[in-house]
């Protein structure tokens, strides 16, 4: 799977876990304020990202999850997680 096609099921899983409309999931969108999603959607979304890529998010801190403030940042984590 190469970076693109991560970040585009990054982004899918995002749309389906806060039923927001695909066009509005860029990388420049701030996940709380422009697309609406709190942080137990984030949790979640960090989980299925987890299974999906099998790698480890979960185990971080609040505070890791708290700095993903943009699509682009979940995004980066899950690209540096998986290559």
């Amino acid at each position: 799977m190469n970076e693109n096609e991560i970040r585009q099921s990054v982004r899918a899983i995002i749309v389906e876990r806060i039923s927001v409309n695909p066009a509005d999931v860029l990388p420049s969108k701030l996940f709380a304020e422009d697309l609406g999603g709190d942080s137990l959607d984030k949790v979640e979304i960090l989980m299925d990202l987890d299974k999906k890529f099998k790698i480890n998010t979960t185990d971080e801190s609040v505070e890791f999850a708290e700095n993903l403030k943009t699509i682009g940042d979940i995004e980066d984590v899950v690209v540096s997680r998986v290559k």
